[in-house]
């Protein structure tokens, strides 16, 4: 519980109030767990995202898992952090409670708009050069053509992207291959 990787809530069914949480929780939250024990679990979502949260909590008993679901947890200074959630029904001491582990998105965020923004380069720099690029799969044997398609080979892009390696290379000057291949 202490040392898992994800923020970990533990909550009365009842009555909605947190009875237990996690050092990750307390960093996720920007809250000492002695503040968030007592606290309501809906107050840890922003406004707009409190109705999201009460659906997995009000989700029918008989189902024991819930998620995982995209949300928003906001922290004490008032800072939203996108998470991923996936809750648990148990029963602990015969009471029922709800266990929530909430992962934090920012770094996958962070890295998938990083990713995002790579690939508009490269786009951008495989359309504007004039020039023809590819990339091939060795495992598969698939080839994704990108760049200036139909001003270098005088074929559509969509009629390109059928060529196969074998029918690419007879595309080829036989006085070029042993050059290019």
């Amino acid at each position: 519980f202490e040392f898992a990787n994800d923020a970990i809530l533990l909550v009365d069914i009842q009555t909605g109030l947190i009875l237990d949480a996690n050092r990750k929780a307390s960093e996720l939250t920007g809250r000492p767990v002695r503040e968030l024990k007592g606290l309501h679990f809906s107050r840890l979502h922003p406004e707009a995202d409190r109705a999201m949260a009460a659906a997995i909590w009000e989700a029918d008993p008989a189902s024991q898992n819930q998620g995982p679901q995209c949300s928003l947890v906001q922290q004490a200074d008032g800072r939203s952090v996108p998470v991923e959630i996936n809750a648990t029904r148990l029963e602990v001491s015969g009471r029922g409670v709800m266990l929530g582990i909430f992962r934090d998105l920012s770094e996958r965020r962070r890295s998938e708009e990083a990713l995002r923004k790579s690939e508009e380069r490269y786009r951008a720099a495989t359309e504007q050069t004039g020039q023809v690029f590819y990339e091939y799969s060795f495992d598969s044997g698939s080839l994704q053509w990108r760049g200036a398609i139909e001003a270098v080979t005088g074929y559509a892009a969509d009629e390109f992207a059928a060529f196969d390696l074998e029918g690419w290379v007879g595309l080829v000057l036989a006085d070029d291959r042993t050059r290019v291949l």
